[in-house]
């Protein structure tokens, strides 16, 4: 956003109360710089003099309270600039610069908007019993895998199971039933390695425990569905967070959190 130029620099002479002169017997401009919104003093603005060519010949800046002195290197007529990043820049003048005295001025600026990158805020809601429960830490952290909204939405007509194909060490198979339960770590072993039932995981829902898994079937397709999932974490034994029950759970852990 621009404003259109406009004139931002006030010339008010202090001699004798008279109006500014277009010239004056001095060699020295001093004065201040303020705000022509509300008055209050411009700090580090730059006062410059320059010649009629429009060349800089000599500046200073102004001080905590907005005043600032310059002196002409010779004598002769000059234009005068006041600027500071948060005002408009303009100069005005000439004004005639003689040895001798000191002419004193105030100089009123127009703030301007300042200009800014464009900005882009991305912002993705939280769930407090997802907060409370660690989802985003453990997320943030890499502990676990995790599969976010954006994956289960691909799967909105499918089922929790269908959802968690794909993650290392977790298979899907289907029972004589027809229905799909995850297995973590292949099958459970009996007496001398021989292979006994699978391996079911444990599942909770929201923090609390649906099935203790181990030989215990969770059913979680018949609990939950991908329409109502926020986000899933699978652990795999022993790397079990101690909230679900750490080292002590045979055959994994899978969480679902609803949104």
């Amino acid at each position: 956003m621009r404003f259109p130029p406009r004139t931002l620099l006030l010339f008010t002479a202090l001699i004798s109360g008279q109006s500014f002169p277009t010239a004056a017997g001095a060699q020295t401009l001093a004065g201040w710089v303020s705000d022509q919104a509300n008055g209050t003093p411009v700090v580090l603005a730059r006062v410059t003099l320059l010649d009629l060519d429009s060349i800089p010949t000599v500046y200073t800046l102004t001080d905590a309270d907005g005043h600032f002195r310059v002196t002409a290197p010779e004598t002769g007529d000059y234009r005068v600039s006041a600027e500071s990043g948060f005002y408009w820049r303009h100069s005005d003048g000439p004004v005639s610069l003689s040895t001798g005295d000191t002419l004193w001025v105030r100089f009123t600026l127009l703030p301007r908007p300042v200009e800014m990158d464009e900005l882009v805020v991305e912002a993705g809601r939280r769930y407090r019993r997802m907060v409370l429960g660690g989802y985003y830490d453990r997320k943030e952290k890499g502990f676990g895998w995790h599969i976010d909204r954006e994956r289960i939405e691909r799967f909105a007509n499918s089922r929790i199971s269908t959802v968690l194909r794909g993650v290392p060490g977790l298979t899907v198979p289907t029972d004589r039933y027809g229905d799909r339960e995850p297995v973590l770590g292949g099958w459970r072993s009996l007496h001398r390695g021989i292979p006994g039932s699978p391996c079911f995981p444990r599942v909770y829902v929201d923090g609390m425990l649906l099935s203790p898994g181990g030989g215990v079937p969770s059913n979680i397709d018949r609990v939950v569905s991908p329409e109502e999932v926020e986000g899933i974490e699978v652990f795999i034994s022993p790397w079990v967070p101690a909230g679900f029950g750490g080292n002590t759970v045979e055959c994994g852990v899978i969480a679902v959190w609803r949104r």
